[in-house]
């Protein structure tokens, strides 16, 4: 008879309990962003349509720092609860531990490799808008150093997410239990 690892001692689990207060804090800014385009875009319409005066700046701030912060730093929180959408119907249905986490494995492994991929790709042009000081063209010169940033802090704490799930993965594979969705979320 083996014995299991009690969930609280895995590796997975403690990564996951250091990893939770980094995707709360993230979540809460991108629940800002979201509230911060919504305010900015009812007041754009109200500038525009009774008082026939549009701000010029509201389209880039929503899309260029909103929008991407929305998006970004909400992606380690949902896919750490297993709240995104999941294409995971072929797979439900295998009782085999090994084929099952295997499967997932391969799934975080191959986020993993796009997250970290994305960020690596954006490390260039976050220095490149930091040295040169580039802004955004238009009646507001946003930099744009702060959205790059942005990318690279949501992939950086979703590759980590994902890695923690693929350590899940191979801990339950090894403990013979098959891994449910979102196990490695406190």
């Amino acid at each position: 008879m083996t014995t299991q690892p009690a969930p609280e001692r895995t590796i997975s689990a403690r990564l996951g309990r250091v990893l939770t207060p980094v995707e709360n804090v993230l979540m809460l800014a991108a629940c800002l962003a979201i509230a911060g385009m919504v305010l900015i875009t009812a007041a754009d319409v109200v500038f525009r349509y009774a008082l026939n005066a549009p701000f010029s700046w509201s389209h880039d701030l929503t899309t260029q720092y909103l929008l991407v912060g929305l998006f970004f730093l909400a992606l380690p929180y949902v896919t750490g609860r297993g709240a995104h959408m999941s294409l995971d119907f072929a797979v439900r249905s295998l009782r085999s531990p090994l084929l099952r986490n295997g499967f997932m494995l391969l799934g975080d492994g191959l986020g993993a490799v796009l997250a970290i991929g994305i960020a690596w790709g954006n490390w260039p042009a976050l220095r490149d808008a930091w040295v040169n000081n580039q802004v955004l063209p238009g009646s507001l010169p946003l930099p744009t150093w702060p959205m790059r940033a942005i990318v690279i802090l949501g992939c950086t704490v979703l590759a980590l997410r994902l890695i923690c799930g693929m350590i899940a993965a191979l801990e339950s594979t090894l403990a013979g239990r098959i891994l449910g969705p979102a196990a490695v979320a406190d």
